[in-house]
């Protein structure tokens, strides 16, 4: 039997693993966790979203630069292709550095759950709706009456303080990816102010923070993957991180180095790289299962 044995150096912590008898972790295999992540070129990854370029958070974000420390969620699409379901940011600035691998964790398609959450929005006002429909009336409708959707268009709703609710019409012609429309609405968003996920609530006045007040809050109109797998096909892409997805589990902290994925090794190496790495958390008891939902507070 070939006893080779590898070197592996991570963090400074280096292990031989004897090829013969493996780092084999039964949890593991029962689960499935290392036949969920992969190392894939990054040319066989298309993502669903546009890249905000004023947002680096991503970077503030990484404890470690030197490394990758979540694999990219996707959905397997083809057998060579996989849309990616978060993190184009910091995806497009890996591949920016010439990266031809990174790593991802692979779901499938029918096991993503996908709805339109609630938004809320900061420096955004009643009139710069207007104007917004002003210049595009034949792309944004507003409608106090909240009628349904015209023939080609979806709708949404947009709530503003002491108001009720409006529903706001986007053309959607195409009926696929993003609608022209609502890509002009975010981009007014974010030339005003900002949004992020989140639902209404009453004031706090007992908190010791300082907190943004909401100047409206938006829900989008209905989508589904396939709306997603085709904005990254014809380039219809929708705005980042506006649209709430659910997978079966998620797997984090993998803190792939970047010197091995800048490396000339094939890409077979750098998953079997990947591999070694998970499986040897595991012997090493380095590893952690959470039942249920999980609330990160500091990323």
């Amino acid at each position: 039997m070939d006893q080779r044995t590898v070197l592996l150096s991570f963090n400074n912590l280096a292990y031989y693993r004897d090829k013969g008898t493996g780092l084999a972790s039964a949890s593991f295999v029962r689960n499935n966790i290392t036949d969920s992540v992969r190392v894939v070129r990054v040319d066989q990854v298309n993502s669903y979203e546009w890249v905000d370029q004023n947002d680096t958070s991503y970077l503030e974000r990484s404890a470690d630069p030197n490394v990758v420390r979540h694999p990219f969620m996707t959905v397997q699409t083809a057998e060579d292709s996989f849309l990616l379901l978060e993190g184009a940011a910091y995806f497009h600035h890996l591949k920016s550095l010439g990266l031809e691998h990174v790593p991802v964790q692979i779901c499938s398609e029918d096991t993503v759950e996908l709805s339109s959450g609630r938004l809320v929005l900061f420096g955004f006002s009643l009139p710069d709706l207007t104007r917004l429909s002003l210049v595009h009336p034949d792309q944004v409708i507003i409608d106090e009456n909240n009628h349904p959707s015209p023939p080609s268009f979806v709708s949404g709703k947009m709530e503003f303080p002491d108001r009720d609710p409006i529903t706001i019409h986007f053309r959607h012609s195409s009926m696929s990816g993003c609608p022209t429309a609502m890509d002009f609405l975010f981009r007014t968003i974010l030339s005003k102010g900002r949004y992020q996920k989140g639902q209404k609530s009453g004031t706090r006045p007992d908190t010791p923070f300082r907190v943004d007040e909401p100047s409206a809050w938006l829900t989008l109109p209905a989508f589904t993957l396939v709306d997603m797998i085709s904005a990254a096909s014809s380039d219809r892409y929708f705005p980042p991180s506006v649209l709430n997805l659910r997978t079966p589990f998620r797997i984090f902290n993998i803190d792939f180095p970047l010197s091995v994925l800048e490396s000339d090794l094939p890409r077979e190496e750098k998953e079997a790289f990947l591999r070694d790495l998970i499986l040897f958390r595991e012997q090493a008891r380095r590893t952690t299962y959470f039942e249920g939902p999980v609330y990160i507070l500091n990323r």
